[in-house]
């Protein structure tokens, strides 16, 4: 079921354009809309903010994809080590 779930999202995630991408949404809401309401509705909600996305090339957009999800593990990673140097070992080496 999560493999179909996550296959069917990427459909308007990754779609060529604007109105692919709102049809997919359309598909993935009618099969997952009753247990997951929020996702379609979220979409919706920022849709203006998701269409001008589709003016890059789908190589370009993969790459911001990747680019916010690698940012997003930096922060992380800063924040664990950040955490980590305010508790230092008892040790000295």
């Amino acid at each position: 079921m999560a493999k179909r779930f996550c296959r069917q999202s990427r459909r308007y995630t990754g779609a060529e354009n604007a109105d692919m991408s709102l049809a997919r949404l359309k598909e993935f809401d009618a099969e997952w809309g009753k247990r997951y309401p929020a996702i379609g509705q979220a979409w919706r909600r920022a849709w203006e903010h998701v269409v001008p996305f589709f003016a890059f090339a789908p190589g370009i957009r993969k790459m911001i994809y990747t680019t916010n999800a690698v940012a997003a593990l930096h922060c992380s990673l800063r924040k664990i080590i950040r955490t980590a140097a305010a508790f230092p070992t008892t040790t000295r080496h």
